[in-house]
């Protein structure tokens, strides 16, 4: 017997129209969930996955922008949803 697992909506969000900058974004202090930070790629739609991780996202971000190993897989500035 095959189980169907319910499709999942995810709500990307962003700092206005644009895609929110690692370095300056700010999410509320009380946000939790699934979050993306990846590069984006000159001429080509999709962008490169940096990152991916849960949790309380204000805190999360905060230490991904001092983690060595996540800003120098950028090719410039990174973004996050």
């Amino acid at each position: 017997m095959v189980r169907r697992v319910p499709d999942l909506e995810l709500d990307w969000q962003r700092c206005g129209r644009e895609w929110c900058l690692l370095a300056t974004c700010d999410p509320p202090p009380h946000l939790t969930g699934i979050y993306v930070i990846w590069s984006p790629l000159p001429l080509v739609r999709e962008g490169r996955m940096v990152c991916v991780g849960q949790g309380a996202i204000r805190a999360r971000l905060a230490r991904h922008r001092g983690d060595e190993n996540i800003a120098h897989r950028g090719t410039g500035s990174l973004l996050v949803t």
